[in-house]
């Protein structure tokens, strides 16, 4: 698969809410760095982001690639819905590490985090 085109597989298959197909983009060690969640593999951030999500809506506003087609990046608006109902819009972007096979090995997010901090951890304190 091509890099562009995982980079779109990649933000349908969150507007799907399914962990299963974000995963299945990955190298089986791939690596997620997340603001929010820290760095975890890949099968572990989205188990996680989807327990905690009760939903999300993503607006793709751009997708970037290297000239060695072994790195991307998408832009867009991700709406997040908490599972206790919070929400938060984030404007951010994903930078993706790629294999030679068009997977995603490394994905960095990065997005302003301070607002979202605050409502997950009020959030995962109000559970425990």
């Amino acid at each position: 698969m091509n890099p562009k085109q995982t980079m779109k597989n990649y933000v349908n298959a969150l507007n799907k809410k399914s962990a299963e197909e974000c995963i299945n983009l990955f190298t089986k060690d791939g690596m997620v760095i997340s603001p929010i969640y820290g760095e975890k593999k890949a099968v572990v951030f989205y188990k996680q982001l989807f327990d905690d999500s009760s939903d999300a809506q993503i607006n793709l506003l751009n997708v970037f690639l290297s000239d060695n087609k072994l790195a991307g990046a998408c832009h867009f608006v991700f709406n997040w819905t908490l599972r206790n109902g919070n929400m938060v819009a984030l404007n951010l972007v994903d930078v993706f590490e790629f294999s030679k096979n068009g997977k995603i090995k490394k994905l960095q997010i990065i997005y302003d985090a301070q607002k979202a901090r605050e409502i997950v951890n009020n959030m995962k304190n109000k559970i425990n």
